[in-house]
């Protein structure tokens, strides 16, 4: 902390510098690689030219495997960081309880999008946030409206002021570390909505769009990379709107339309 770099500048720069010493020959796009950020991203983070994004920080502090406490500081300095995004500002605390869920909790929240979206229907300005009220936004029956209130308080990530339900956070990201089969849950979820909507949703309300071209496999991984950027955007243009008055979900596909073989 005496070079005046924010503590996750710092613990980004020495682990690279441990591993560099163990591997010669590992590379600064090596290290973004396994950090899951843009090689040019990366390169700006360290030498102080732009900030850490709270979407990057999640996995930095998965991968650089920090015990709880040194978590706590990374994201806190992240956060404290001066040329940090205003959008992605959060409350420590909340961000804290985001990183140390359970797994099993985590991978329920993840098949099953209606925890997240009671938690974004929470915090709209929607007038009636009883159990009654989220049934019937989300065409659910009360009965599962009470199960996924109970796991999200017990999850921390809702609390009871004054006996009504409060989030104890605006932020909500997952992480790539899933059980496949809960990620094809969500996935089946997410088309089966959309294709639900397609029937009862004005177009002035909703908007699909695709896009058919010869592509090559090896891109793959710089694809991913730009189409979670591009939700990122989406998402704080949404944070920065006043009047919440619905919940939205974006999803982005791209799959091959001919045959794809596995590469061995």
């Amino acid at each position: 902390m005496i070079s005046g770099k924010p503590y996750y500048r710092e613990a980004l720069l020495d682990n690279f510098e441990r591993i560099r010493k163990k591997r010669k020959s590992y590379s600064l796009r090596s290290y973004a690689k396994d950090l899951d950020i843009l090689a040019p991203t990366l390169s700006n983070v360290l030498r102080g030219k732009r900030s850490l994004s709270f979407y990057a920080a999640i996995k930095a502090v998965e991968h650089l495997k920090l015990n709880p406490t040194q978590r706590a500081a990374f994201i806190e300095s992240v956060l404290g960081d001066k040329k940090q995004n205003s959008s992605i500002s959060k409350s420590n605390a909340s961000l804290k309880k985001a990183l140390v869920l359970k797994s099993s909790i985590h991978d329920e929240f993840v098949s099953d999008p209606i925890y997240f979206s009671v938690l974004s229907y929470l915090n709209t300005d929607k007038g009636d946030k009883s159990s009654k009220g989220i049934a019937r936004a989300f065409s659910v029956s009360q009965l599962k409206v009470g199960h996924v209130v109970t796991r999200l308080l017990e999850a921390g990530l809702l609390r009871l002021k004054g006996g009504e339900l409060v989030l104890t956070t605006s932020a909500f990201s997952s992480t790539d570390n899933i059980p496949s089969e809960a990620i094809r849950k969500a996935h089946r979820a997410t088309l089966n909505s959309a294709l639900k909507k397609l029937d009862e949703v004005s177009i002035k309300h909703r908007d699909y769009r695709s896009l058919k071209m010869p592509f090559s496999k090896s891109s793959m991984p710089l694809v991913k990379k730009e189409m979670k950027l591009f939700m990122e955007k989406i998402y704080r243009i949404a944070s920065k709107e006043k009047d919440k008055d619905e919940v939205y979900e974006l999803a982005l596909q791209f799959f091959p339309q001919t045959q794809v073989k596995d590469d061995l």
